[in-house]
C-alpha cells in the first residue's frame, strides 16, 4: 500500500502570472526528502455538457486549494470545456490530487491519468501554474462551437496493428519541432500507413493544413490515423477533420494515451523512431530512456560510449541486447546528429525551438570541429614536404646566408596571415549562421525574414507589416490588411543577402505564422512606440474587478499592445 499523502504548507504565497496572463496563478512548491521519488502525470478530460463560466472558476479555486495542501508543480489549462495537464509531486499526493478531482466531477471518474513513477527529483516542477484558457487546445475554435465527434480511440496494440495496414495514412498532430526529434516511420519500410507531417509551428496551423488541396489528395479515401504526445491534441485535432471531411475519407483513429502510452506497451519502440518530445523536466523520452534526458548534457565518456556500443550490438554470448533510441534530428548550424533542445534556443524566422548541439554552442567549439579533419590532412601534408625537401632547404640556406633566413621568416608570416584570414572568414561564416538560426521547416520553406521584424496579431497567425530596404532591413511604409498574408504583400522586389557562405541573394520571405506570446509589434515598431508611450486613466472599477493586477493607487496604465485585435477576455489595457 502507498504511504498516507502528506499535506503541507506552501512556503509563499499564490502569485500571479503578471498582466499578460492576469487571471492566471502560480503557486511555489517546496522542497521535497532527498529520499522521495517524483511521480509525473498527464491528463486530459473534456467535459460535456460544458462548464458555465462560474464552474470553471469554482474548478480552478478547488484546484488551487488542493494543489497547495498537496504541493502539486506543474501546468493545469482549464476551460469551460474541461482539463488538460501535467502534474507532478510524490507519488502518494499524485494519486490524492486525481481522487479529489473526481470529487469535484463524475467525468474524472473515467479520465485516463498516466503516471510516469519513480522519478528522480530534478524531474519535480518547481511550481504549479494554472491558466484559465477558451481552448484547451488552441486551434482558434471557441469550445461553443460542437463538431462531430472526435476518432475512434484505440488501445496501443490495436493502433500498432493499424499502423501496418496499407491504404492507410497516420497524421504526426504535433508541432514540426516535435516531429524532427522522433515520429512513426517504422511501418513504411514494411508497406504500412504513409506518414504525413503537417509541418506546423503551432496548433492554429492545423486547421489549414487540412484545408489545402495536396492534404487532400492524400487523405481522400484514406483511413486516418491520428497521433500525439498524450492525446488530448488528437481529441480536437479528429473531431476537426472529421466535420470537415464527412464521407471522404474512411474510418478516423486515435492513439488512446497517445505516444507516452505506446513506448510503454511496446519498450523496444515498436514503429516509433528517435524520442518522444515531452513538455516537462524529462524533455524527451525514448527507447531506454523513460527518465528522460533532461539536464545537463554531460562531456562524452569515450570508454563508456564503447561499452554501450558493444551492448547495443548484443556483443559476446550471453549478453543482454540493449536497444537505444537512434537520434533523428540534427544540429542547425553543424548539421550533425543531434536531438536535444538545450539552452532554449530559438529559430531567428519564425520562433521555434531549434537543436543546437553542444559543440555549437559556443564558437570555440564549433571551430574546433570544423578544423579537427582540416588539421589533421594538414599536418600530413607538411610531413611529406618537409621530408622532401629537407635536404635542398639544407643547401639552399648555406648559399643564400642572411638572405634565405628573412625571405624564410617572410614566409612564414605570409602564411600565418593567410591562415589567420583564413580563420577570421570561417568564425564570421559560423557567427552569420548562429545569429540566423533557422528550424529545418524554415529551411524548407527559404524562410528569410527575422521573426522580430515583422508585426503579427491573434497570437502571431496575422501579418499587418512588412517592408524591406536594399539591405534587407525593415522600414515603415508599406501596410498590409491585417487579413491578408503577409507573403501576398507587394513588395518592392529587393533582394536580401542569406547564406553561410558565398551569400546567396533570394527574395525575402516571412514565415506564415511565428511562435510568439500574443503575436507583438516589429522591433523597428516598439523603437518608435516606446519613445511615445500614452498613458491613461484606469477604467472605474478596474482595480476593484482585477485585485492585485495594478499596484494600490494606480492611476494610469498603457494601451493594449494588440488594440482592436486583442482577443484576450478581460483584457485591462485600453483598446
Amino acid at each position: 500500500h502507498p504511504a498516507p499523502f502528506t499535506i503541507v504548507k506552501m512556503s509563499n504565497k499564490r502569485k500571479s502570472l503578471g498582466s499578460w496572463f492576469p487571471s492566471a496563478s502560480v503557486i511555489k512548491s517546496i522542497a521535497y526528502k532527498d529520499t522521495d521519488k517524483i511521480t509525473i502525470c498527464l491528463f486530459y478530460q473534456y467535459i460535456r455538457p460544458l462548464w458555465t463560466e462560474e464552474r470553471k472558476a469554482q474548478a480552478i479555486k478547488y484546484i488551487e486549494d488542493n494543489a497547495e495542501k498537496l504541493n502539486i508543480g506543474g501546468r493545469v489549462r482549464v476551460g469551460t470545456e474541461g482539463l488538460n495537464s501535467t502534474i507532478s509531486s510524490t507519488h502518494a499526493n499524485v494519486v490524492a490530487f486525481t481522487k479529489k478531482l473526481a470529487e469535484f466531477d463524475d467525468h474524472f471518474n473515467s479520465t485516463d491519468f498516466k503516471f510516469i513513477t519513480d522519478l528522480p527529483l530534478d524531474r519535480a516542477f518547481k511550481d504549479l501554474k494554472v491558466l484559465p484558457v477558451k481552448e484547451l487546445v488552441f486551434y482558434g475554435i471557441h469550445a461553443q462551437e460542437e463538431f462531430a465527434s472526435g476518432g475512434v480511440h484505440l488501445d496501443p496494440k490495436d493502433y500498432h496493428k493499424k499502423l501496418g495496414e496499407e491504404n492507410t495514412v497516420v497524421i504526426d498532430v504535433r508541432n514540426a519541432y516535435e516531429s524532427d526529434i522522433g515520429r512513426f516511420g517504422g511501418q513504411t519500410t514494411e508497406g504500412g500507413a504513409e506518414l504525413l507531417v503537417p509541418d506546423m509551428r503551432k496548433s492554429t496551423d492545423f486547421p489549414d493544413w487540412i484545408e489545402r488541396e495536396e492534404t487532400k489528395e492524400k487523405l481522400q479515401g484514406k483511413n486516418v490515423l491520428m497521433y500525439c504526445t498524450g492525446g488530448v491534441r488528437c481529441e480536437r485535432a479528429s473531431a476537426l477533420l472529421k466535420s470537415k471531411y464527412g464521407d471522404n475519407v474512411g474510418e478516423v483513429y486515435q492513439l488512446q494515451g497517445g505516444i507516452e502510452k505506446y513506448l510503454q506497451e511496446f519498450p523496444d519502440g515498436g514503429y516509433w523512431q528517435g524520442k518522444n518530445f515531452v513538455f516537462d523536466k524529462r524533455e524527451a523520452i525514448g527507447v531506454g530512456c523513460t527518465e528522460g534526458v533532461g539536464g545537463i548534457v554531460q562531456p562524452v565518456d569515450k570508454k563508456k560510449k564503447a561499452k554501450e556500443e558493444d551492448a547495443a550490438e548484443g556483443a559476446g554470448e550471453g549478453k543482454e541486447k540493449v536497444v537505444k533510441a537512434e537520434i533523428l534530428g540534427h544540429c542547425c548550424v553543424c548539421e550533425l546528429p543531434w536531438d536535444r533542445y538545450i539552452g532554449k534556443k530559438k529559430c531567428t524566422m519564425c520562433g521555434v525551438p531549434v537543436l543546437l548541439c553542444i559543440s555549437c554552442s559556443s564558437l570555440k567549439g564549433l571551430l574546433d570541429k570544423q578544423d579537427k579533419t582540416a588539421a589533421a590532412a594538414s599536418a600530413a601534408a607538411d610531413e611529406d614536404t618537409a621530408s622532401a625537401t629537407e635536404s635542398a632547404s639544407a643547401s639552399d640556406t648555406k648559399e643564400t646566408g642572411a638572405a634565405g633566413a628573412s625571405a624564410k621568416v617572410g614566409k612564414r608570416q605570409r602564411l600565418k596571415a593567410q591562415e589567420a584570414e583564413r580563420k577570421r572568414q570561417k568564425e564570421e561564416a559560423i557567427n552569420q549562421k548562429l545569429r540566423c538560426m533557422r528550424c529545418p521547416l524554415c529551411v524548407a520553406q527559404n524562410i528569410t525574414v527575422p521573426a522580430h521584424e515583422i508585426s503579427f496579431t491573434a497570437n502571431g497567425t496575422k501579418a499587418v507589416y512588412s517592408s524591406y530596404d536594399e539591405e534587407g532591413g525593415c522600414f515603415e511604409g508599406s501596410a498590409a490588411p491585417a487579413t491578408a498574408p503577409l507573403n501576398s504583400v507587394p513588395k518592392q522586389n529587393k533582394k536580401i543577402k542569406f547564406g553561410e557562405t558565398g551569400a546567396v541573394e533570394v527574395a525575402p520571405k516571412a514565415a506564415p505564422t511565428v511562435c510568439k506570446w500574443g503575436g507583438g509589434y516589429s522591433s523597428r515598431e516598439e523603437k518608435g512606440k516606446s519613445a511615445k508611450k500614452k498613458k491613461i486613466v484606469v477604467p472605474e472599477g478596474a482595480t476593484e474587478a482585477a485585485p492585485g493586477l495594478f499596484p494600490e493607487g494606480t492611476k494610469i496604465m498603457r494601451l493594449c499592445k494588440f488594440g482592436s485585435e486583442c482577443t484576450r477576455a478581460g483584457c485591462w489595457f485600453q483598446h
